[in-house]
């Protein structure tokens, strides 16, 4: 799979839209709320402008995690959107750099190799165009990596992750740091069990699902919503109440099972990284238990994310499938059950029942030095 930067995306997009007909952009125009007529739902009939008003038969709020949908349909009377969510747990320092030569690579440079390490995730992604992402994933409660935010801590620590420091030897930065904490994978309705909170306004991509930016399916679930979005005005161009519903629909069918997959995945994946800590002493108090979806209980007739990402290590065949699963082609939970699959993974690991081999971890004098290099 290869990668791309959001700005490279952004680029080819606004190209792209400027040659459609019938397409009118206006660059700089702020949405301030929302225009609606009363009723039971409301019915959203346009948009709020600094300098006006912009009717519109249909309103796709596309403003990503931060939208301020929330509010606008508490101004129309509408009630608030369900949500559920579920903490990643991780704080996100990364950085782009560009090859500065394309001889002796530690590794493909289109590739992505994530390391989850004992302390903390350490990432290569390849990018558009020679240019190349390196991140680190701590526990955002892990205080002690909130100096990653300085250039040469950050070098400093990424130099000390054996599987990966060799990057740093044949890249060269292209751009600040740019770190994330506070993130959540969640999912918004604009459907509750009552029906449509409005009628006339759809969601699409961050603004109905974000999850672990780790799996980078953040453009997926934005591609699956806007094509579930088009299918949908074009099967009811007339009838907003069932466009309402058949969009929500198509986002339980086709988005909430990655919701459910990740959250999951992050709640085992955090209590076993909150474990190592706590009993290092890094971390004090309780551990904290991220709120997630309950799980179905253990079973030998179903595997985990987990379970299936080792086994892909070992089989050509269940490493399709596992990126399948990443890629959002393929439901997770009909994958986890399904019996040959289920079948092949048992037998990988009876034939390595010693697992992946777990990747080098970096020297804790040297960690902790590069930590204090900003002090």
């Amino acid at each position: 799979m290869l990668l791309t930067r959001r700005s490279t995306l952004d680029r080819v997009l606004d190209a792209r839209v400027r040659t459609e007909p019938g397409v009118t952009l206006r660059g700089g125009a702020t949405v301030r709320g929302l225009l609606t007529e009363g009723g039971t739902p409301p019915r959203v009939t346009g948009v709020r402008l600094d300098d006006g008003a912009l009717a519109a038969d249909v309103v796709v709020d596309a403003s990503g995690r931060r939208s301020r949908v929330d509010d606008w349909l508490a101004d129309a009377g509408a009630r608030p959107r369900p949500v559920v969510t579920a903490d990643c747990g991780l704080a996100y320092y990364s950085r782009h750099y560009r090859l500065r030569t394309t001889d002796g690579l530690p590794g493909r440079a289109d590739n992505r190799t994530i390391l989850p390490l004992d302390e903390f995730v350490a990432g290569m992604w390849g990018a558009d165009n020679g240019t190349v992402l390196l991140g680190l994933c701590p526990l955002a409660e892990d205080h002690r990596f909130r100096v990653l935010r300085d250039p040469e801590v950050f070098t400093a620590v990424f130099d000390t992750v054996p599987g990966l420091r060799g990057w740093l030897d044949v890249l060269d930065p292209v751009g600040d740091m740019f770190p994330m904490g506070g993130l959540h994978n969640t999912l918004h309705r604009l459907v509750d069990a009552a029906g449509p909170l409005v009628l006339g306004l759809h969601a699409v991509g961050d603004g109905v699902c974000t999850t672990n930016p780790t799996l980078a399916r953040g453009l997926g679930v934005a591609l699956r919503t806007v094509l579930d979005l088009v299918d949908v005005l074009a099967e009811h161009p007339r009838d907003p109440l069932a466009r309402a519903l058949a969009h929500d629909a198509a986002i339980t069918e086709g988005v909430e099972p990655y919701y459910v997959d990740q959250a999951r995945t992050d709640a085992a994946r955090l209590a076993r990284v909150r474990g190592v800590l706590h009993a290092r002493g890094v971390l004090d108090g309780r551990p904290a238990t991220p709120a997630a979806p309950a799980g179905p209980a253990p079973s030998a007739a179903r595997v985990g994310f987990d379970e299936l990402s080792a086994a892909a290590f070992f089989d050509a065949a269940l490493f399709r499938t596992a990126a399948s699963v990443r890629g959002m082609l393929v439901r997770p939970e009909a994958v986890y059950t399904d019996p040959a699959v289920v079948a092949r993974v048992r037998e990988v690991q009876a034939a390595h029942p010693a697992g992946v081999p777990a990747p080098a971890q970096p020297d804790p004098d040297l960690l902790a030095k590069a930590l204090a290099a900003a002090v």
